[in-house]
């Protein structure tokens, strides 16, 4: 997937931002795809992200996710989860802010909700859960990847798993994922991939070694 990002059909240098030939319906996946494997959560976290509790400060911005989400918030809680969208200064190709910052100016005047991701057609409102996951799947297919044999919630085992792999504390993928122990994490998302803190977990992920 990383090489298939930064290959000349989803990235041309050519351009003063090698992102503005991409359709919006490509930048969409791509923004996607990008979120869900740096941020290690669900299609239902993404699918909450509202620009409305958006703060971009330098080379980070972070969302605010003021309802519970499935395995983290509490009954009751109504802001327990945040996440992080960081700068990739080693490779601006797989730059998840640099995506998003993309994204948020193609869509500005377009934009039918606050919701972080609209639907490409107009009206371009909210999109579902549902588009979230087709985007997510048909990306994955254009990057070669068996779509038969790997679904979208593969980019959360992915995604933990070489974050395991490069060396990040248990402790810190488990909190990036909201988990609240490592029963669920060692027991159904530490998968073979075919040392380090918070900070490097998106860095970890993107590295293509």
């Amino acid at each position: 997937m990383l090489d298939y990002l930064k290959s000349k059909q989803m990235w041309d240098p050519t351009h003063s931002n090698p992102l503005n030939h991409l359709s919006l319906l490509q930048l969409t996946r791509r923004l996607v795809i990008l979120l869900a494997l740096t941020s290690g959560k669900r299609g239902q976290n993404l699918h909450l992200l509202d620009i409305d509790f958006l703060v971009i400060r330098g080379n980070v911005a972070t969302f605010d996710i003021r309802v519970p989400v499935k395995n983290y918030s509490k009954v009751g809680d109504i802001s327990l989860q945040t996440m992080s969208i960081k700068a990739y200064p080693p490779n601006r190709a797989l730059c998840p802010l640099f995506t998003l910052t993309t994204y948020l100016n193609r869509t500005r005047l377009l934009r039918q909700s606050q919701k972080l991701l609209v639907i490409s057609k107009k009206p371009h409102t909210e999109a579902s859960r549902s588009s979230i996951s087709r985007w997510t799947k048909e990306i994955m297919a254009g990057a070669g990847i068996d779509t038969e044999v790997f679904t979208p919630h593969s980019t959360r085992h992915a995604s933990v798993s070489k974050a395991h792999e490069k060396g990040i504390p248990t402790p810190v993928i488990i909190d990036r994922a909201g988990w609240k122990s490592d029963c669920c994490f060692a027991k159904y998302y530490l998968k073979p991939i075919e040392k380090m803190g918070e900070s490097d977990f998106q860095s970890a992920v993107l590295s293509c070694t």
